[in-house]
């Protein structure tokens, strides 16, 4: 079985919202799924939009492992694009940093 490939966003609703949206894309051979995480919590979101990639991969690592129901040991592709989208306003000056896929778990 392929490793699993996870996109992620993260996403702002409004601008002063207290809510968060996690949307990971996990692909995993032919098949993919989306899954949301509506969330509050501040400290997971600073993480996930960190320059440090081993917070970053630490967390998508956590949560897509909870997703697919795998050890947490198990390995898992970041994939080579992530973005902070502000919603209400539609652009997309505020992306994240990009990481390539030779950045593997």
């Amino acid at each position: 079985m392929q490793t699993p490939i996870i996109k992620y966003y993260k996403v702002l609703t409004r601008q002063n919202s207290r809510w968060y949206k996690i949307i990971l894309l996990i692909q995993q051979g032919k098949t993919s799924a989306m899954y949301i995480i509506k969330t509050q919590d501040r400290e997971v979101l600073e993480t996930l939009s960190s320059t440090c990639l081993k917070e970053v991969r630490d967390k998508i690592q956590f949560v897509g492992n909870l997703i697919l129901g795998k050890h947490q040991s198990s390995p898992i592709y970041l994939a080579f694009y992530c973005r902070f989208i502000h919603l209400e306003h539609q652009h997309y000056s505020c992306t994240m940093k990009n990481y390539y896929i030779n950045y593997i778990l």
